[in-house]
């Protein structure tokens, strides 16, 4: 069940080699502790990870991934009814690539990806084809 209200949310888009991220606040009010959080680390390594797997699963289907591919993260943090959970979301664009033969590669770099893999059975990640 994803977690509801979210707390925090925090995302990230990998394009070119190149991470753009921002955090916000999600529904209600929370008083942040003066460090550093977990969730902005752990989403840029998530979507860096997954483009990785994206082109290791291209090459072993002997496809091109588009130049322009990009993978945006987006991570929320909120109540659960036993504590705190995370929802994690993963959009895929593929420029150029059939719609079916983009869905099929991230499904498969889903199943390869490290990270998608520790999370298989713990976390909601929801993947998307942008």
């Amino acid at each position: 069940m994803p977690p509801d209200p979210i707390l925090y949310r925090s995302h990230a888009t990998l394009a070119h080699g190149a991470v753009l991220g921002a955090a916000s606040l999600g529904d209600v009010l929370i008083a942040m502790p003066p460090a550093c959080l977990a969730e902005p680390p752990f989403v840029r390594g998530y979507s860096d990870c997954f483009l990785g797997a994206l082109q290791f699963v291209a090459a072993q289907e002997r496809l091109r991934l588009p130049d322009a591919t990009v993978v945006t993260e987006t991570v929320a943090v909120g109540a659960t009814a036993s504590g705190l959970g995370i929802q994690v979301e993963l959009a895929v664009s593929v420029p150029g690539m059939a719609w079916g033969q983009a869905r099929e590669l991230i499904d498969k770099a889903h199943t390869v990806c490290p990270y998608s893999r520790a999370m298989r059975h713990t976390l909601d990640v929801r993947l998307t084809l942008a």
